[in-house]
């Protein structure tokens, strides 16, 4: 019988999963843009890698719950049923990256007043940590599992 209690991540963490996954992707990047780079055109960059980061996020966490930052990290993103989010969720839940492709200055102003507003709403939400992506998502929620310990 599984008596572990999952408890809401706290911020702290999350950007720590996030920070693993922006490491990961960058891997990802260099290797296809190392390959890519000769046929390619630098214009279509942005529009690649934001379809991979949400590609990434979307796949990772319908099928499984969780990105490889946040499997690291013990964290788990489940709907309000207890199961891995629908891919339909998962993509609510990771759109706000499309800011990045808002062109100049005031698409980076708007991402990070989007990444505020979700940091700030997990900071204040102290029973479940939802940030505005989760409630988007129709209420998804990151949880942290304890370590298992051997019987």
């Amino acid at each position: 019988m599984d008596t572990t209690v999952e408890a809401p991540a706290s911020l702290l963490i999350r950007l720590a999963a996030h920070l693993i996954d922006v490491v990961v992707l960058f891997a990802v990047f260099l290797t296809i843009w190392s390959i890519a780079s000769n046929f390619v055109s630098l214009s279509y960059v942005p529009y690649v890698n934001t379809t991979i980061v949400i590609a990434y996020a979307v796949v990772l966490e319908s099928s499984r719950g969780q990105t490889l930052g946040k499997q690291l990290l013990r964290l788990r993103v489940r709907n309000a049923d207890g199961v891995n989010p629908t891919p339909a969720q998962a993509l609510r839940r990771n759109l706000y990256f499309v800011l990045a492709l808002l062109p100049g200055f005031i698409g980076g102003l708007i991402a990070l007043t989007v990444i505020g507003w979700i940091s700030a709403a997990i900071l204040v939400d102290i029973d479940h940590r939802q940030g505005i992506h989760d409630r988007f998502a129709k209420e998804t929620f990151v949880t942290r599992y304890p370590r298992t310990r051997p019987s």
